[in-house]
């Protein structure tokens, strides 16, 4: 790699090297004054420097250049040939090496973005998972704030999910997991968030609306999670303890917000207990 305005080749420097561009351009001047430009594919070095260039001409980076470096010895066995074999030689090395490096760099964008996706959602319901979910609070605060709007956030865990996973084992707990993720998905609106805060633990964020329309949307979150699911080619009925709590009314903070949630869904799910 080489930055823009580095002088790579002149007469009687860089004797035995020979430059092949792969990324960039150069500048070829002599006395000063522009001759050509070269980009990828093209080549110079040695004390000719350019192929029927004139003496006393200068190679300069005109970009950020990446290009590779050879000796003479390896310069001279790629065109012992002619000429027409050199230069489809070389540009045929620099076009795999561009190529090899996009595809390289893809691998990378894509496996950053798998990345970030592992790590802001649930791996077993694709919801996103207690860090998402606190920023889709904040970002909710945010906008009631500025609106002048309400908020309410809703702390929801299911009430006999150990038993389900000790009779019927892990992996109907999983199946039973994935389905509530799903109608709870179902039962929200695009605008809401529903995330897996862990274990059988659930969290939603309702933006706007006033009590009336929380109290709608709980009522359509009850019923999608107690319509009863077959597993093992069994029937299981489920009911989620249910909390909720209010901006500004509850809190005007991420945490405070989630923790009057979560003691409400405590309170709730010790009256379906006792």
């Amino acid at each position: 790699d080489f930055d823009a305005a580095r002088v790579l080749c002149r007469e009687g420097m860089n004797a035995h090297e020979f430059f092949v561009i792969r990324e960039g351009t150069v500048d070829v001047t002599k006395d000063g004054e522009l001759v050509r430009s070269l980009g990828p594919g093209d080549f110079f070095g040695g004390t000719a420097l350019l192929e029927g260039e004139p003496r006393r001409t200068t190679v300069t980076a005109a970009t950020p250049l990446r290009a590779f470096v050879l000796s003479s010895q390896a310069f001279r066995a790629l065109v012992h040939a002619n000429h027409e074999v050199e230069r489809h030689a070389l540009r045929e090395l620099v076009a795999e090496s561009v190529i090899e490096r996009k595809i390289a760099e893809e691998n990378l964008r894509r496996q950053a973005e798998i990345n970030a996706y592992q790590a802001l959602h649930d791996p077993l319901t694709g919801l996103p998972n207690r860090i998402l979910f606190s920023d889709r609070v904040q970002q909710g605060l945010l906008t009631a704030e500025r609106n002048t709007s309400r908020l309410a956030v809703v702390m929801m865990d299911l009430d006999r999910f150990k038993e389900v996973n000790d009779t019927l084992g892990h992996q109907a707990g999983d199946v039973l997991l994935q389905e509530v993720a799903t109608r709870l998905r179902s039962a929200l609106r695009f605008v809401d968030t529903v995330a897996r805060l862990g274990g059988d633990e659930f969290g939603v964020v309702l933006a706007g609306g006033d009590r009336r329309d929380v109290i709608e949307v709980i009522e359509r979150i009850r019923e999608a999670v107690e319509r009863p699911l077959l597993l093992r080619d069994l029937p299981v009925v489920v009911e989620g303890s249910i909390g909720v709590a209010f901006y500004p009314d509850h809190g005007r903070n991420v945490e405070a917000l989630l923790q009057h949630a979560d003691i409400a869904m405590y309170v709730a799910k010790q009256q379906h207990t006792g």
